[in-house]
């Protein structure tokens, strides 16, 4: 089971267990597995991202940092205000590091784009349903200019998600999903494919 939480912003209106051994060794692995997490992480935004004509998004170490901080509270709330705030936020419980491609692309765009069929264009669509479509118009938001995130695996469990055991969370900043702006920030898919998340960096 997979959880997933989105967010949405009001404006005008609206560790590593080290073990003996070569520490640098260790440390060039972490260092790869973190660029391959950053690339994922990055293709798979920009993908969708391009199919609804938004510009692509930068990796950014401090919301990656931020992100860290949060995930590994273990709790799959909205935390927002870490660090000083003003990003956005989206999170997904059950997905480990090497799954980020599968909360991104399956969870956050393909199980969410069409609930938004009928609000491209409009200023403040309908906020009734928000919580189907508030992951998607995040990661598609065209003022949005980077992304960083962090998958912490909580062996007591996350709180708020029952039987789980991972979080993630990605941070975004300008912030996205403003009342009042959506119309000018989601544009129509330009009806370019997605897969499930199988896309490489």
């Amino acid at each position: 089971m997979l959880w997933q939480l989105a967010v949405t912003t009001l404006v005008a209106g609206s560790v590593a267990v080290q073990h003996a051994g070569d520490h640098r060794h260790l440390h060039k692995r972490g260092l790869e597995k973190r660029f391959d997490y950053s690339n994922l992480v990055i293709v798979h935004h920009n993908i969708h991202r391009s199919n609804h004509s938004a510009s692509p998004l930068d990796y950014d170490e401090g919301l990656a940092s931020t992100a860290a901080k949060i995930a590994a509270t273990c709790k799959f709330e909205h935390q927002m205000d870490v660090d000083g705030g003003g990003y956005g936020q989206n999170l997904a419980a059950g997905t480990t590091e090497d799954e980020i491609g599968d909360a991104i692309t399956d969870m956050w765009y393909n199980g969410e784009v069409g609930y938004y069929a009928n609000d491209y264009g409009q200023a403040d669509p309908d906020m009734s349903n928000f919580e189907n479509w508030g992951h998607f118009s995040q990661m598609v938001w065209k003022a949005t200019e980077k992304v960083g995130c962090a998958t912490q695996s909580c062996p007591g469990g996350v709180q708020n998600a029952p039987g789980i055991d991972t979080l993630t969370v990605c941070n975004y900043s300008p912030v996205g999903n403003v009342a009042g702006q959506y119309g000018d920030n989601i544009g129509s898919p330009r009806g370019m494919p997605s897969k499930p998340g199988s896309y490489s960096g």
